[in-house]
């Protein structure tokens, strides 16, 4: 018998099992945006926004890694 895993939680939302997208993929807050946003020009608004965010983080992370 398998096991039922929980499925994945994104800010408290179900995350659809399947990624549709390669960007789906690497970043799975953006796979509920399809459902929240209506139009595809805010979708691709929202996913630039949480890209660019990702982006950031990783800037500052390797920025304070290779600055020592």
């Amino acid at each position: 018998m398998k096991k039922q895993s929980k499925p994945a939680m994104v800010y408290g939302l179900p995350v659809p099992d399947e990624p549709k997208t390669l960007i789906e993929y690497i970043f799975p807050e953006i796979r509920y945006l399809r459902k929240k946003v209506r139009s595809q020009h805010a979708l691709i608004k929202e996913q630039n926004a949480i890209i660019e965010e990702y982006g950031k983080m990783t800037a500052k992370f390797f920025g304070e890694k290779c600055n020592r």
